[in-house]
Formats: C-alpha cells, sequence, structure tokens
C-alpha cells in the first residue's frame, strides 16, 4: 500500500496569486474565513454546499484528514477516512461541489458513510500506528431491524478499536457509522451527502444533525473519523471542529 511518499515539488499559490516556492506548505494554505467563501447552500440548507477550489480539512494543528494509505483502486475499492499529518498529498485534497464531497484531482473518488451491506459479514481496516493503534471492525446486521452498535473499545494501552454494528440494507446515515472512502464510476454514482456549516465549522450530513467528528480522544493522528452528533458538550467542541484549508492548485 503505498504511503506518503512525494515525488517532486508540490507548488502552492498564495491568495494573491504570488509563488511561494520556497515557504512552506501550512504558510501556503489560507483559512476558511480568507478563501472559503461563496458556497451556495440548497434550498431550506445552512451552510455552504459547495467550496470554491480543492481544500485540505484540518482537524487540529498539522492533523488532517485523508483517504487513509491513498485514494481507492479497482483491487481496493474502500478506503477509511482519517486523520494523518498534513502533508499535501492528492489523498487529502478535497472539493465539495453540489453536496459531493470528492477526493483527489480527477474526482474519481468520494467520501461516504458507512451504511449496512446487502449482506451480513464484517470488514476490518487498520491504521499504522502513531500514538495509539486505531482500527475499524465495521460489521453488517442479520436484519434491518439489527440495533446499530458503535463504540470505542481499548485492546491493550496504546490499542483502540471502533467497533460498529450497521442494520442490514441501511439506506441512511446513522450516529456512530464510519466515514469512507469510495470510487466514483459506473457503479457508485457521485452522492449529494455534505453540507459545511460555516456557523459551527462542521461537516454535516444533509438533513440531519450528524457531523464529522474526531474519537473522543481527540483529532490525532492515526484516528478514524465518524458521524457523531453536531452539538458537542462544550468540553467536547475541539475535537469536532474543521479548518477548512484551501490550496491554490
Amino acid at each position: 500500500m503505498l504511503r506518503h511518499t512525494v515525488i517532486g515539488a508540490i507548488s502552492l499559490c498564495a491568495l494573491a496569486g504570488n509563488a511561494l516556492a520556497a515557504a512552506p506548505k501550512q504558510d501556503a494554505l489560507r483559512s476558511a474565513d480568507a478563501a472559503i467563501t461563496g458556497g451556495v447552500a440548497g434550498a431550506g440548507e445552512v451552510g455552504a454546499m459547495d467550496w470554491p477550489t480543492a481544500a485540505d480539512i484540518s482537524m487540529g494543528p498539522g492533523v488532517c484528514a485523508e483517504s487513509q494509505g491513498w485514494l481507492p483502486s479497482v483491487p481496493d475499492p474502500v478506503r477509511l477516512l482519517a486523520l494523518w499529518d498534513c502533508w499535501g498529498g492528492e489523498n487529502q485534497r478535497f472539493e465539495l461541489v453540489g453536496g459531493v464531497l470528492y477526493v483527489g484531482k480527477q474526482r474519481a473518488a468520494q467520501v461516504v458513510p458507512a451504511l449496512g451491506d446487502y449482506w451480513p459479514g464484517c470488514t476490518h481496516f487498520d491504521i499504522p500506528q502513531r500514538a495509539k493503534a486505531y482500527s475499524v471492525e465495521l460489521c453488517t446486521g442479520q436484519h434491518r431491524q439489527t440495533p446499530v452498535q458503535s463504540k470505542f473499545v481499548a485492546r491493550g494501552d496504546k490499542a483502540v478499536e471502533l467497533s460498529v454494528t450497521l442494520p442490514r440494507q441501511g439506506k441512511i446515515a446513522l450516529r456512530g457509522a464510519p466515514v469512507l472512502v469510495t470510487n466514483v464510476d459506473w457503479r457508485n454514482a457521485a452522492k449529494p451527502i455534505w453540507q459545511y456549516d460555516e456557523a459551527s465549522h462542521q461537516l454535516r450530513v444533509i438533513g440531519t444533525e450528524l457531523c464529522l467528528t474526531a474519537p473522543p480522544a481527540g483529532a490525532e493522528v492515526g484516528a478514524p473519523l465518524y458521524l457523531e452528533t453536531c452539538i458537542l458538550e462544550a468540553s467536547q467542541l475541539g475535537r469536532g471542529r474543521l479548518t477548512i484549508l484551501a490550496r491554490g492548485d
């Protein structure tokens, strides 16, 4: 599996369009207040349905969302949306267009909540270890009435698993579901799922009170992202708050 390897130089532009060839990547990024403007809200919705430029999604200093490992491929069509060091890779490049959250320059992948599959069974994801070794065990229940179960389980001193069971043939986003990156192709149409709530700085599933959220331990490198109630307790707001960093590429 490819891991963070950058070949050549990444060129980023400042808001005024001046070249920053020698500047660090973080200095070349523009904040949401400066760059993410002019979003178009859908009828009756609050927040932007479009971002005017490709963006990084940061959930802490130097911590960005990414399609974990790399973009989906034919032999590996589903990836986790997880947190990793901000490094400017294509798997950290997001565009919000008409409610579809694309990943990568070709818009060949998208961010979607996990739904119950047609057949019962489990899929396991491991994330490379940093401070903790995070993993996700995603299972589909035996029938449509299977109750949703989602919890973080300690598997050792520094190992944490997001253990999730979703109802079979589930059609809607559910609280506790992990967030995945899948291909956009003839089998998987682009799905208008997301809006950016500019007031709370959260990515929300359209028509719900579910937002993209970091684990209870916080926005740390290696952690999977999942859906949780948008309105968090005051002590938890920091872990669920997004910063949209735009790139001029």
